[in-house]
Protein backbone atom coordinates (compact mmCIF):
# COMPACT_ATOMS: atom_id res chain seq x y z
CA UNK A 1 0.00 0.00 0.00
CA UNK A 2 1.24 3.72 -0.09
CA UNK A 3 3.08 5.84 2.44
CA UNK A 4 0.56 8.28 1.51
CA UNK A 5 -2.66 7.03 1.83
CA UNK A 6 -4.30 10.51 3.12
CA UNK A 7 -4.03 11.50 -0.44
CA UNK A 8 -6.73 9.00 -1.89
CA UNK A 9 -10.17 8.16 -0.53
CA UNK A 10 -11.94 5.57 -1.88
CA UNK A 11 -15.88 5.31 -1.69
CA UNK A 12 -18.89 3.39 -3.67
CA UNK A 13 -20.94 5.88 -5.66
CA UNK A 14 -24.45 6.42 -5.35
CA UNK A 15 -25.30 3.28 -7.93
CA UNK A 16 -23.01 1.59 -5.93
CA UNK A 17 -19.63 1.45 -8.53
CA UNK A 18 -16.24 2.26 -6.98
CA UNK A 19 -15.23 5.76 -6.65
CA UNK A 20 -12.97 7.73 -5.13
CA UNK A 21 -10.68 11.27 -4.76
CA UNK A 22 -7.73 11.99 -4.96
CA UNK A 23 -5.90 15.22 -3.48
CA UNK A 24 -9.59 16.39 -2.74
CA UNK A 25 -10.29 15.95 -6.58
CA UNK A 26 -13.48 13.59 -7.53
CA UNK A 27 -11.67 10.72 -10.15
CA UNK A 28 -15.33 9.98 -11.50
CA UNK A 29 -18.78 11.23 -10.90
CA UNK A 30 -20.44 10.36 -7.75
CA UNK A 31 -23.67 9.52 -8.85
CA UNK A 32 -23.41 7.21 -11.86
CA UNK A 33 -19.28 6.21 -12.89
CA UNK A 34 -20.00 4.48 -15.89
CA UNK A 35 -22.62 6.06 -17.36
CA UNK A 36 -20.13 9.10 -17.66
CA UNK A 37 -17.43 6.64 -19.34
CA UNK A 38 -20.20 6.02 -21.91
CA UNK A 39 -21.30 9.67 -22.59
CA UNK A 40 -17.84 10.16 -23.17
CA UNK A 41 -16.93 7.16 -25.45
CA UNK A 42 -20.37 8.12 -27.34
CA UNK A 43 -18.97 11.50 -28.24
CA UNK A 44 -15.77 10.33 -29.69
CA UNK A 45 -13.40 10.71 -33.02
CA UNK A 46 -15.14 7.89 -34.85
CA UNK A 47 -12.68 8.43 -37.87
CA UNK A 48 -9.52 8.61 -34.84
CA UNK A 49 -6.43 5.56 -35.38
CA UNK A 50 -5.95 5.49 -31.75
CA UNK A 51 -7.68 7.27 -28.36
CA UNK A 52 -5.04 8.94 -26.15
CA UNK A 53 -6.32 9.45 -22.38
CA UNK A 54 -5.17 12.55 -20.73
CA UNK A 55 -5.36 11.03 -17.05
CA UNK A 56 -6.71 7.58 -15.66
CA UNK A 57 -8.93 8.47 -12.81
CA UNK A 58 -11.14 5.54 -12.11
CA UNK A 59 -10.85 4.11 -16.04
CA UNK A 60 -14.72 4.06 -16.68
CA UNK A 61 -13.78 6.08 -20.10
CA UNK A 62 -11.15 3.74 -20.88
CA UNK A 63 -13.36 0.83 -20.07
CA UNK A 64 -16.20 2.19 -22.35
CA UNK A 65 -14.06 3.20 -24.80
CA UNK A 66 -13.02 -0.24 -25.45
CA UNK A 67 -16.23 -1.89 -25.72
CA UNK A 68 -17.24 0.61 -28.40
CA UNK A 69 -14.05 0.40 -30.74
CA UNK A 70 -12.48 -2.16 -32.59
CA UNK A 71 -8.33 -2.70 -33.09
CA UNK A 72 -7.61 0.82 -32.36
CA UNK A 73 -4.94 0.96 -29.80
CA UNK A 74 -6.45 3.17 -26.64
CA UNK A 75 -3.31 4.99 -24.50
CA UNK A 76 -3.57 6.04 -21.27
CA UNK A 77 -0.75 8.38 -19.77
CA UNK A 78 -1.29 9.16 -16.02
CA UNK A 79 1.17 11.35 -14.50
CA UNK A 80 0.60 10.44 -10.82
CA UNK A 81 2.46 6.13 -11.00
CA UNK A 82 0.58 6.01 -7.65
CA UNK A 83 -2.23 6.98 -8.57
CA UNK A 84 -2.37 4.83 -11.31
CA UNK A 85 -1.36 1.73 -9.20
CA UNK A 86 -3.85 2.56 -5.94
CA UNK A 87 -7.04 2.35 -8.74
CA UNK A 88 -5.62 -0.98 -9.77
CA UNK A 89 -5.82 -2.37 -6.12
CA UNK A 90 -9.44 -1.26 -6.12
CA UNK A 91 -10.89 -2.05 -9.43
CA UNK A 92 -10.57 -5.18 -11.96
CA UNK A 93 -9.11 -4.11 -14.83
CA UNK A 94 -8.15 -8.05 -16.51
CA UNK A 95 -10.87 -6.98 -19.55
CA UNK A 96 -8.57 -3.86 -20.62
CA UNK A 97 -5.13 -5.66 -19.45
CA UNK A 98 -6.50 -8.94 -22.02
CA UNK A 99 -7.86 -6.80 -24.87
CA UNK A 100 -4.45 -6.50 -26.36
CA UNK A 101 -5.03 -2.67 -27.18
CA UNK A 102 -4.73 -0.64 -23.90
CA UNK A 103 -1.52 0.83 -23.21
CA UNK A 104 -0.52 2.38 -20.09
CA UNK A 105 1.76 5.20 -19.65
CA UNK A 106 2.26 6.15 -15.57
CA UNK A 107 4.35 8.82 -14.36
CA UNK A 108 6.51 8.69 -17.48
CA UNK A 109 7.83 11.54 -19.52
CA UNK A 110 5.94 13.15 -22.68
CA UNK A 111 8.63 13.02 -24.99
CA UNK A 112 9.11 8.89 -24.33
CA UNK A 113 5.66 8.51 -26.22
CA UNK A 114 6.94 9.64 -29.75
CA UNK A 115 8.77 5.94 -30.25
CA UNK A 116 6.00 4.36 -29.32
CA UNK A 117 3.94 6.12 -31.89
CA UNK A 118 6.00 5.70 -34.55
CA UNK A 119 5.73 2.09 -33.98
CA UNK A 120 2.33 2.22 -34.48
CA UNK A 121 2.58 4.45 -37.10
CA UNK A 122 -0.65 6.43 -35.80
CA UNK A 123 -1.85 8.58 -38.20
CA UNK A 124 -4.92 10.65 -36.16
CA UNK A 125 -5.76 10.77 -32.51
CA UNK A 126 -8.97 10.83 -30.60
CA UNK A 127 -7.58 12.76 -27.40
CA UNK A 128 -9.56 12.74 -24.22
CA UNK A 129 -8.61 15.03 -21.16
CA UNK A 130 -9.71 14.00 -18.03
CA UNK A 131 -11.49 16.69 -16.32
CA UNK A 132 -10.54 17.13 -13.41
CA UNK A 133 -7.05 15.36 -13.11
CA UNK A 134 -5.97 17.12 -16.85
CA UNK A 135 -7.23 20.87 -15.08
CA UNK A 136 -4.82 19.45 -11.87
CA UNK A 137 -1.55 18.62 -14.10
CA UNK A 138 -2.40 20.91 -17.18
CA UNK A 139 1.16 21.36 -17.62
CA UNK A 140 1.97 18.02 -18.10
CA UNK A 141 -0.36 17.00 -20.26
CA UNK A 142 -0.30 19.74 -22.43
CA UNK A 143 2.68 18.47 -22.80
CA UNK A 144 1.70 14.60 -23.45
CA UNK A 145 -1.03 17.15 -26.28
CA UNK A 146 1.85 18.67 -27.79
CA UNK A 147 4.17 15.68 -28.49
CA UNK A 148 1.38 14.02 -30.12
CA UNK A 149 0.74 17.05 -32.35
CA UNK A 150 4.33 17.08 -33.37
CA UNK A 151 4.77 13.02 -33.86
CA UNK A 152 1.62 13.99 -36.58
CA UNK A 153 3.33 17.00 -38.23
CA UNK A 154 6.23 15.05 -38.78
CA UNK A 155 4.55 11.53 -39.40
CA UNK A 156 2.40 14.36 -42.42
CA UNK A 157 5.88 15.24 -43.61
CA UNK A 158 7.27 12.50 -43.47
CA UNK A 159 4.28 10.69 -46.01
CA UNK A 160 4.45 13.80 -47.99
CA UNK A 161 7.88 13.40 -48.58
CA UNK A 162 7.44 9.48 -49.58
CA UNK A 163 4.34 10.69 -51.68
CA UNK A 164 7.42 13.21 -53.24
CA UNK A 165 9.90 11.56 -53.45
CA UNK A 166 9.50 7.77 -53.41
CA UNK A 167 9.54 7.22 -56.85
CA UNK A 168 12.92 9.16 -57.41
CA UNK A 169 14.51 7.33 -54.25
CA UNK A 170 13.96 3.97 -56.27
CA UNK A 171 15.07 5.70 -59.47
CA UNK A 172 18.44 6.97 -57.54
CA UNK A 173 18.89 3.97 -55.89
CA UNK A 174 18.93 1.74 -59.28
CA UNK A 175 21.47 4.15 -60.80
CA UNK A 176 23.12 4.67 -57.38
CA UNK A 177 24.46 0.88 -57.77
CA UNK A 178 28.12 1.76 -58.80
CA UNK A 179 28.49 3.65 -55.46
CA UNK A 180 27.20 0.27 -53.56
CA UNK A 181 29.27 -1.55 -55.07
CA UNK A 182 32.84 0.69 -53.41
CA UNK A 183 31.09 2.53 -50.89
CA UNK A 184 32.91 2.04 -47.12
CA UNK A 185 30.03 1.13 -44.22
CA UNK A 186 29.71 3.65 -42.17
CA UNK A 187 31.14 1.49 -39.22
CA UNK A 188 34.61 2.12 -40.13
CA UNK A 189 34.72 5.66 -39.07
CA UNK A 190 33.13 5.11 -35.47
CA UNK A 191 34.88 6.73 -32.86
CA UNK A 192 38.46 7.23 -35.15
CA UNK A 193 37.66 10.95 -33.86
CA UNK A 194 37.22 10.40 -30.01
CA UNK A 195 37.92 13.39 -28.14
CA UNK A 196 37.78 15.97 -30.77
CA UNK A 197 34.89 18.93 -31.16
CA UNK A 198 33.10 19.35 -33.98
CA UNK A 199 31.64 21.90 -36.16
CA UNK A 200 28.65 21.04 -37.91
CA UNK A 201 27.91 23.74 -40.88
CA UNK A 202 24.94 24.23 -42.06
CA UNK A 203 24.38 27.15 -44.62
CA UNK A 204 21.07 29.41 -42.88
CA UNK A 205 21.45 32.94 -43.06
CA UNK A 206 23.88 33.77 -39.83
CA UNK A 207 26.71 31.54 -41.48
CA UNK A 208 27.37 34.55 -43.28
CA UNK A 209 28.82 36.51 -40.10
CA UNK A 210 30.98 33.48 -39.17
CA UNK A 211 32.61 32.70 -42.39
CA UNK A 212 35.59 34.93 -41.41
CA UNK A 213 35.94 32.61 -38.63
CA UNK A 214 36.18 29.40 -40.25
CA UNK A 215 39.83 29.34 -40.75
CA UNK A 216 40.98 29.41 -37.50
CA UNK A 217 38.05 27.35 -36.38
CA UNK A 218 39.52 24.78 -38.36
CA UNK A 219 42.61 24.30 -36.78
CA UNK A 220 40.97 23.42 -33.57
CA UNK A 221 37.71 21.29 -34.77
CA UNK A 222 36.73 18.96 -37.08
CA UNK A 223 34.70 20.27 -39.73
CA UNK A 224 31.29 18.69 -40.95
CA UNK A 225 30.06 20.66 -44.13
CA UNK A 226 26.47 19.71 -45.10
CA UNK A 227 25.90 20.28 -49.32
CA UNK A 228 24.56 23.62 -48.76
CA UNK A 229 27.67 25.17 -46.76
CA UNK A 230 30.21 23.24 -48.60
CA UNK A 231 31.03 25.73 -51.39
CA UNK A 232 31.02 29.00 -49.31
CA UNK A 233 33.61 27.05 -47.15
CA UNK A 234 36.09 26.50 -49.71
CA UNK A 235 35.20 29.98 -51.10
CA UNK A 236 36.74 31.16 -47.51
CA UNK A 237 39.48 28.68 -48.13
CA UNK A 238 38.15 26.23 -45.73
CA UNK A 239 38.49 22.45 -46.94
CA UNK A 240 35.80 20.47 -44.75
CA UNK A 241 36.86 16.88 -43.63
CA UNK A 242 33.57 15.55 -44.22
CA UNK A 243 30.84 16.10 -46.33
CA UNK A 244 27.18 14.92 -45.80
CA UNK A 245 25.00 14.82 -48.52
CA UNK A 246 21.69 12.86 -48.59
CA UNK A 247 19.28 14.61 -50.85
CA UNK A 248 17.94 12.87 -54.07
CA UNK A 249 16.52 16.05 -55.71
CA UNK A 250 18.71 17.56 -58.86
CA UNK A 251 18.67 21.10 -57.56
CA UNK A 252 20.72 20.03 -54.60
CA UNK A 253 23.43 18.60 -56.69
CA UNK A 254 24.48 22.15 -57.97
CA UNK A 255 25.69 22.80 -54.28
CA UNK A 256 28.36 20.99 -55.47
CA UNK A 257 29.24 22.84 -58.97
CA UNK A 258 32.76 23.91 -59.18
CA UNK A 259 33.46 21.98 -55.80
CA UNK A 260 36.59 20.34 -55.33
CA UNK A 261 36.45 17.04 -52.92
CA UNK A 262 39.85 15.25 -53.41
CA UNK A 263 40.38 16.31 -49.86
CA UNK A 264 36.85 15.58 -47.81
CA UNK A 265 35.93 12.31 -47.25
CA UNK A 266 32.16 11.96 -48.47
CA UNK A 267 29.48 10.39 -46.42
CA UNK A 268 26.50 9.84 -48.53
CA UNK A 269 23.80 7.27 -48.77
CA UNK A 270 22.37 5.27 -51.89
CA UNK A 271 19.50 7.53 -52.46
CA UNK A 272 21.35 10.90 -53.12
CA UNK A 273 20.98 12.17 -56.55
CA UNK A 274 23.67 10.19 -59.22
CA UNK A 275 24.77 13.55 -60.26
CA UNK A 276 26.07 14.47 -56.82
CA UNK A 277 29.09 11.67 -56.99
CA UNK A 278 29.21 10.79 -60.57
CA UNK A 279 32.71 12.12 -60.95
CA UNK A 280 33.97 11.24 -57.39
CA UNK A 281 36.53 9.25 -57.38
CA UNK A 282 37.80 9.54 -53.33
CA UNK A 283 37.12 7.94 -50.41
CA UNK A 284 32.95 7.33 -49.71
CA UNK A 285 30.98 6.16 -46.70
CA UNK A 286 27.64 4.97 -47.51
CA UNK A 287 24.82 5.29 -44.59
CA UNK A 288 22.36 2.27 -44.74
CA UNK A 289 19.23 3.89 -46.23
CA UNK A 290 16.09 2.95 -44.23
CA UNK A 291 13.53 2.47 -47.11
CA UNK A 292 12.84 -1.40 -47.41
CA UNK A 293 14.28 -1.61 -51.15
CA UNK A 294 17.59 -0.81 -50.07
CA UNK A 295 17.52 -2.64 -47.17
CA UNK A 296 17.23 -5.80 -49.11
CA UNK A 297 20.44 -4.74 -51.28
CA UNK A 298 22.43 -3.67 -48.84
CA UNK A 299 22.20 -6.09 -46.23
CA UNK A 300 25.43 -7.31 -44.65
CA UNK A 301 27.48 -4.50 -46.87
CA UNK A 302 25.92 -1.14 -44.82
CA UNK A 303 25.66 -1.32 -41.38
CA UNK A 304 24.79 2.16 -39.65
CA UNK A 305 22.16 4.49 -40.49
CA UNK A 306 22.52 8.30 -40.04
CA UNK A 307 19.22 9.74 -38.00
CA UNK A 308 17.58 11.28 -39.74
CA UNK A 309 14.69 14.39 -38.38
CA UNK A 310 14.34 15.67 -41.74
CA UNK A 311 17.31 17.40 -42.90
CA UNK A 312 20.62 17.12 -43.77
CA UNK A 313 21.91 18.83 -40.25
CA UNK A 314 20.33 16.06 -38.66
CA UNK A 315 22.51 13.32 -40.52
CA UNK A 316 25.52 15.58 -39.95
CA UNK A 317 25.09 16.37 -36.66
CA UNK A 318 24.36 12.33 -35.90
CA UNK A 319 27.80 11.42 -37.61
CA UNK A 320 29.83 14.06 -35.23
CA UNK A 321 28.91 11.62 -32.51
CA UNK A 322 29.33 8.14 -34.57
CA UNK A 323 32.78 9.60 -35.19
CA UNK A 324 33.25 9.86 -31.40
CA UNK A 325 33.16 13.74 -30.93
CA UNK A 326 33.02 14.73 -27.52
CA UNK A 327 31.19 18.15 -28.39
CA UNK A 328 29.43 19.70 -31.36
CA UNK A 329 29.14 23.63 -32.21
CA UNK A 330 26.53 24.41 -35.19
CA UNK A 331 26.99 26.99 -37.13
CA UNK A 332 24.19 28.55 -39.74
CA UNK A 333 21.86 26.03 -37.70
CA UNK A 334 18.96 28.69 -37.63
CA UNK A 335 16.01 26.36 -38.36
CA UNK A 336 14.21 29.59 -39.19
CA UNK A 337 14.23 33.31 -41.21
CA UNK A 338 16.34 35.40 -39.26
CA UNK A 339 15.92 38.65 -41.48
CA UNK A 340 13.87 37.28 -43.58
CA UNK A 341 16.13 35.31 -45.29
CA UNK A 342 16.18 31.81 -46.35
CA UNK A 343 19.87 30.90 -46.57
CA UNK A 344 23.61 32.17 -46.09
CA UNK A 345 24.66 34.90 -48.76
CA UNK A 346 27.14 33.18 -51.22
CA UNK A 347 25.11 29.46 -51.25
CA UNK A 348 24.35 28.47 -54.55
CA UNK A 349 20.21 28.74 -53.58
CA UNK A 350 20.82 32.71 -52.98
CA UNK A 351 22.31 33.01 -56.00
CA UNK A 352 19.93 31.02 -57.79
CA UNK A 353 17.37 33.75 -56.95
CA UNK A 354 19.79 36.38 -58.78
CA UNK A 355 20.16 34.47 -61.42
CA UNK A 356 16.01 34.30 -62.00
CA UNK A 357 15.31 37.43 -60.91
CA UNK A 358 13.95 39.70 -63.47
CA UNK A 359 12.64 43.36 -64.00
CA UNK A 360 9.15 42.23 -62.84
CA UNK A 361 9.99 39.62 -60.26
CA UNK A 362 13.26 40.84 -58.43
CA UNK A 363 14.94 38.79 -55.34
CA UNK A 364 12.28 39.88 -53.26
CA UNK A 365 9.20 38.03 -55.22
CA UNK A 366 11.20 34.53 -55.03
CA UNK A 367 12.36 34.90 -51.47
CA UNK A 368 8.31 36.00 -50.54
CA UNK A 369 7.73 32.59 -52.21
CA UNK A 370 10.32 30.97 -50.36
CA UNK A 371 9.32 31.79 -47.27
CA UNK A 372 5.50 31.11 -47.49
CA UNK A 373 6.18 27.31 -49.51
CA UNK A 374 4.82 26.38 -46.24
CA UNK A 375 3.02 27.50 -43.47
CA UNK A 376 4.62 30.28 -41.36
CA UNK A 377 4.90 30.49 -37.72
CA UNK A 378 6.83 32.84 -35.32
CA UNK A 379 9.19 31.87 -32.67
CA UNK A 380 11.60 33.00 -30.23
CA UNK A 381 15.54 33.48 -30.82
CA UNK A 382 18.01 32.99 -28.60
CA UNK A 383 18.35 36.94 -27.82
CA UNK A 384 14.60 36.53 -27.10
CA UNK A 385 13.28 38.41 -30.26
CA UNK A 386 10.96 36.82 -32.74
CA UNK A 387 11.89 35.11 -35.84
CA UNK A 388 9.82 33.63 -38.56
CA UNK A 389 9.97 29.77 -39.01
CA UNK A 390 7.66 26.94 -40.76
CA UNK A 391 6.39 23.62 -40.11
CA UNK A 392 9.38 21.87 -41.44
CA UNK A 393 11.36 24.15 -39.26
CA UNK A 394 9.42 23.00 -36.50
CA UNK A 395 9.90 19.32 -37.05
CA UNK A 396 13.61 19.82 -36.85
CA UNK A 397 13.61 22.01 -34.04
CA UNK A 398 11.43 19.28 -31.94
CA UNK A 399 14.06 16.51 -33.40
CA UNK A 400 17.40 18.57 -32.04
CA UNK A 401 15.74 18.69 -28.85
CA UNK A 402 14.63 15.88 -28.40
CA UNK A 403 18.17 13.77 -29.21
CA UNK A 404 20.48 16.55 -27.80
CA UNK A 405 18.90 15.51 -24.67
CA UNK A 406 19.62 11.91 -25.35
CA UNK A 407 23.15 12.91 -26.35
CA UNK A 408 26.24 11.81 -24.16
CA UNK A 409 28.09 14.46 -26.05
CA UNK A 410 27.47 18.16 -25.76
CA UNK A 411 25.60 20.24 -28.26
CA UNK A 412 26.30 24.40 -28.60
CA UNK A 413 24.39 26.51 -31.07
CA UNK A 414 26.69 29.44 -32.38
CA UNK A 415 23.67 31.61 -33.22
CA UNK A 416 22.16 33.90 -31.57
CA UNK A 417 19.96 34.80 -34.46
CA UNK A 418 18.37 31.69 -34.94
CA UNK A 419 15.69 29.80 -33.61
CA UNK A 420 15.75 28.81 -29.93
CA UNK A 421 16.47 24.61 -29.53
CA UNK A 422 15.48 23.64 -25.60
CA UNK A 423 18.67 21.60 -24.81
CA UNK A 424 20.80 23.43 -27.46
CA UNK A 425 22.66 26.17 -25.65
CA UNK A 426 23.84 29.31 -27.71
CA UNK A 427 27.94 29.90 -27.49
CA UNK A 428 29.76 32.85 -28.34
CA UNK A 429 31.67 32.01 -31.61
CA UNK A 430 35.17 33.81 -30.56
CA UNK A 431 35.19 31.23 -27.31
CA UNK A 432 35.93 28.24 -29.55
CA UNK A 433 39.42 30.33 -30.72
CA UNK A 434 40.68 29.70 -27.56
CA UNK A 435 40.84 25.70 -28.12
CA UNK A 436 44.14 24.20 -28.61
CA UNK A 437 45.18 23.86 -31.98
CA UNK A 438 44.26 20.15 -33.27
CA UNK A 439 45.12 20.37 -36.81
CA UNK A 440 47.57 18.36 -37.25
CA UNK A 441 46.30 15.88 -35.35
CA UNK A 442 43.20 15.91 -37.08
CA UNK A 443 45.03 15.31 -40.45
CA UNK A 444 46.68 12.30 -39.00
CA UNK A 445 43.57 10.49 -37.59
CA UNK A 446 42.44 10.86 -41.48
CA UNK A 447 45.04 10.02 -43.27
CA UNK A 448 45.45 7.11 -41.23
CA UNK A 449 41.54 5.74 -41.56
CA UNK A 450 42.15 6.21 -45.28
CA UNK A 451 45.16 4.24 -45.39
CA UNK A 452 43.43 1.31 -44.07
CA UNK A 453 39.85 1.66 -46.44
CA UNK A 454 39.84 -1.80 -47.79
CA UNK A 455 39.33 -1.24 -51.81
CA UNK A 456 36.95 -3.39 -53.27
CA UNK A 457 34.47 -3.61 -55.58
CA UNK A 458 31.28 -5.81 -54.21
CA UNK A 459 29.49 -7.89 -56.85
CA UNK A 460 25.97 -6.31 -56.65
CA UNK A 461 24.87 -8.06 -59.92
CA UNK A 462 23.70 -11.07 -58.03
CA UNK A 463 21.72 -8.89 -55.16
CA UNK A 464 19.78 -7.32 -58.24
CA UNK A 465 19.00 -10.38 -60.35
CA UNK A 466 17.68 -11.70 -56.86
CA UNK A 467 15.87 -9.20 -56.44
CA UNK A 468 13.93 -8.82 -59.70
CA UNK A 469 12.74 -12.88 -59.04
CA UNK A 470 11.64 -11.80 -56.11
CA UNK A 471 9.53 -9.05 -57.47
CA UNK A 472 8.27 -11.36 -60.23
CA UNK A 473 7.19 -13.74 -57.46
CA UNK A 474 5.47 -11.16 -55.37
CA UNK A 475 3.97 -9.65 -58.49
CA UNK A 476 1.73 -12.89 -59.47
CA UNK A 477 -0.42 -13.40 -56.62
CA UNK A 478 -0.83 -9.29 -56.47
CA UNK A 479 -2.66 -10.44 -60.16
CA UNK A 480 -4.31 -13.16 -59.20
CA UNK A 481 -5.91 -11.22 -56.56
CA UNK A 482 -7.37 -8.10 -58.25
CA UNK A 483 -8.49 -10.66 -60.95
CA UNK A 484 -10.46 -12.18 -58.28
CA UNK A 485 -11.82 -8.59 -56.68
CA UNK A 486 -13.13 -8.51 -59.61
CA UNK A 487 -15.05 -11.20 -59.93
CA UNK A 488 -16.66 -10.32 -56.37
CA UNK A 489 -17.38 -6.89 -57.32
CA UNK A 490 -19.41 -8.62 -59.84
CA UNK A 491 -20.90 -11.23 -58.15
CA UNK A 492 -21.47 -8.91 -55.30
CA UNK A 493 -23.78 -6.37 -57.58
CA UNK A 494 -25.46 -9.87 -59.04
CA UNK A 495 -26.05 -10.86 -55.46
CA UNK A 496 -24.33 -14.17 -55.62
CA UNK A 497 -22.55 -15.88 -53.39
CA UNK A 498 -19.00 -14.77 -52.56
CA UNK A 499 -17.73 -17.57 -50.48
CA UNK A 500 -15.79 -19.29 -52.94
CA UNK A 501 -14.36 -15.91 -53.82
CA UNK A 502 -13.61 -14.54 -50.91
CA UNK A 503 -12.00 -18.43 -49.87
CA UNK A 504 -9.76 -17.70 -52.53
CA UNK A 505 -9.02 -14.02 -51.85
CA UNK A 506 -7.57 -15.45 -48.65
CA UNK A 507 -5.75 -17.65 -50.11
CA UNK A 508 -3.60 -15.17 -51.86
CA UNK A 509 -3.38 -12.50 -49.11
CA UNK A 510 -1.76 -15.14 -47.16
CA UNK A 511 0.37 -15.87 -50.30
CA UNK A 512 1.62 -12.51 -50.38
CA UNK A 513 2.45 -12.17 -46.94
CA UNK A 514 4.58 -15.04 -47.47
CA UNK A 515 6.96 -12.93 -50.41
CA UNK A 516 9.16 -10.85 -49.02
CA UNK A 517 9.52 -8.54 -51.84
CA UNK A 518 5.65 -7.59 -50.41
CA UNK A 519 7.29 -4.75 -48.14
CA UNK A 520 9.34 -3.04 -51.44
CA UNK A 521 6.29 -2.80 -53.57
CA UNK A 522 4.32 -1.54 -50.08
CA UNK A 523 6.48 1.36 -49.37
CA UNK A 524 5.06 3.59 -52.77
CA UNK A 525 1.73 2.98 -51.72
CA UNK A 526 1.94 3.89 -47.90
CA UNK A 527 -0.34 7.32 -49.04
CA UNK A 528 -2.69 5.26 -50.57
CA UNK A 529 -2.74 3.35 -47.90
CA UNK A 530 -3.87 6.08 -45.56
CA UNK A 531 -6.17 7.43 -48.05
CA UNK A 532 -8.15 4.20 -48.09
CA UNK A 533 -7.87 4.52 -44.17
CA UNK A 534 -9.08 7.62 -44.39
CA UNK A 535 -11.98 7.05 -46.95
CA UNK A 536 -15.44 7.12 -45.90
CA UNK A 537 -16.59 4.17 -48.48
CA UNK A 538 -19.26 2.74 -46.76
CA UNK A 539 -21.03 -0.90 -47.13
CA UNK A 540 -20.07 -4.35 -48.85
CA UNK A 541 -18.91 -2.50 -52.64
CA UNK A 542 -16.96 0.52 -50.57
CA UNK A 543 -14.80 -2.29 -49.04
CA UNK A 544 -14.52 -4.16 -51.80
CA UNK A 545 -13.49 -1.05 -54.47
CA UNK A 546 -10.88 -0.16 -52.08
CA UNK A 547 -9.52 -3.38 -52.45
CA UNK A 548 -9.32 -3.45 -55.76
CA UNK A 549 -7.46 -0.11 -55.56
CA UNK A 550 -5.08 -1.42 -53.44
CA UNK A 551 -4.04 -4.47 -55.16
CA UNK A 552 -3.54 -2.28 -58.25
CA UNK A 553 -1.02 0.43 -56.85
CA UNK A 554 0.63 -3.09 -55.22
CA UNK A 555 0.90 -4.25 -58.34
CA UNK A 556 1.97 -1.08 -59.95
CA UNK A 557 4.56 -0.54 -57.19
CA UNK A 558 5.63 -3.88 -57.55
CA UNK A 559 6.29 -3.43 -61.24
CA UNK A 560 7.85 0.02 -61.31
CA UNK A 561 10.45 -1.80 -59.28
CA UNK A 562 11.12 -4.65 -61.14
CA UNK A 563 11.41 -2.71 -64.68
CA UNK A 564 13.67 0.20 -63.18
CA UNK A 565 15.94 -2.25 -62.13
CA UNK A 566 15.93 -4.83 -64.92
CA UNK A 567 17.27 -1.81 -67.16
CA UNK A 568 19.83 -1.11 -64.78
CA UNK A 569 20.98 -4.13 -64.09
CA UNK A 570 22.45 -4.46 -67.61
CA UNK A 571 25.01 -1.21 -66.81
CA UNK A 572 26.35 -2.22 -62.77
Amino acid sequence: MTNNKDRFSFFPARNGLPAGQFDGISLCSRHDPRREGERIAANRDRQARAALFLGFGMGYQVEAYLEATEEIPLIVVEKEAELFQEVCRHRDFTALAESGRVFFFPGGEPEDLTSFFREKQISRFDIIPHGTLFTKDRDYYEEVRKVAHRWLDRREINMNTLNRFGRLWVRNLAANLPLLARGEALSRLKDQFSDLPALLVAAGPTLEQHLPLMKDLADRVVIIAVDTSFGNLQKHGVEADFLVVTDPQYWNTRHLDFSRLDKTIVISDTSVHPRTLRNHSGPLFLSRSPFPLASVLEKDLLDISLKSGGSVATAAWDLAFILGCNSVYCAGLDLGFPGKQTHCRGSFFEERVNYLSTRTAGPEQWTWQALHSAPLFVKKNYQGRPILSDQRMQVYISWFSEQVKKSQGKTWNLSGRGSFIDGMPLKEIRELLTLPLRREEIEQRKGDLLSRTVGHDRDVQERVENLIDSLDCALRPVVEAEKTVLELEEAFLRGQSLEELLKRLDGLDREIAREAAREIGGFLIQPHLQAIEESQAAGGIGIIRNSLSLYRELGRSLRYHRDIFYSRSKNI
